[in-house]
């Protein structure tokens, strides 16, 4: 299975990629009152590895951003199912080639950003700590309440059931075919609609009716070829306008989309 790799953005003046040993290196956080307990950056991550591999997953393409003042971490990793009887059972057959399942998450021990943990086939993280991804798994207060163990387990649950049903969207898709005309129709569509810049137009068309070889997520004539087409397209922006784009095009894989059908 080609995998794709996971790219955490960081962008900010001050941001800083870093490694579990900057981690550690680092001062415990501050408690800023009786209901604060702030959770240690290095704590956090540890715990969310070892959530999954509970349940029989891997993460790797590590990525740790903190912000300049250390006190907000951002970052994610991919995560693939490798245990045979456990929870990852439930993914391992749901691997499709040019697709890699994601977790990224955020938190901040200063009192202001809660811990959040989102999945997806498709998902990014950016500086400002705006998450776009299929699905929230876990946000949660840094309180003297909470219990990191048992609601990372929990979340590491419903990132397993949801990822299975958008697997199973981006399928369907993938069996929805698309005339020369509908495909472009639904293109027509998403520029008239201001979805995605229009400057990007040209590579978009150029990416599904004449895709570079080896690019098997923009054919064949589906739905799914369509919206690869697109992502591919979005690769050249920004952060921000990706982020938006990223979310917008996503409605290609849905077929009873009011807007685009």
């Amino acid at each position: 299975m080609t995998t794709p790799r996971l790219s955490v953005l960081a962008w900010n003046p001050g941001d800083k990629l870093i490694d579990r040993e900057g981690l550690r290196a680092m001062p415990p956080p501050t408690k800023l009152g009786s209901r604060h307990k702030p959770v240690p950056h290095i704590e956090l991550v540890e715990a969310i590895e070892a959530a999954f591999d509970i349940y029989g997953f891997e993460l790797s393409q590590e990525q740790l951003v903190v912000n300049k003042t250390g006190a907000k971490l951002f970052g994610g990793g991919i995560v693939t199912p490798v245990t045979e009887g456990t929870l990852a059972d439930d993914l391992i057959d749901y691997q499709r080639n040019g697709q890699a399942f994601a977790v990224v998450f955020r938190s901040g021990n200063d009192g202001h950003v809660a811990i959040r943990l989102a999945a997806g086939r498709v998902a990014f993280i950016c500086s400002n700590l705006d998450i776009h991804a299929d699905f929230i798994a876990l946000q949660r207060r840094h309180t003297v309440k909470l219990n990191l163990e048992r609601e990372l387990e929990e979340a590491v649950e419903r990132y397993v059931g949801h990822t299975r049903s958008f697997v199973e969207l981006t399928d369907r898709a993938g069996e929805i075919e698309l005339t020369d005309d509908d495909a472009r129709l639904i293109t027509f569509k998403v520029f008239e609609r201001g979805l995605v810049l229009p400057r990007l137009f040209p590579q978009v068309v150029k990416n599904y009716f004449n895709p570079d070889e080896g690019w098997a997520d923009c054919w064949p004539d589906t739905r799914l070829g369509l919206h690869g087409a697109f992502t591919r397209a979005l690769r050249s922006l920004a952060p921000e306008p990706k982020l938006k784009a990223t979310r917008n095009v996503a409605r290609i894989l849905l077929p009873d989309d009011p807007e685009l059908n």
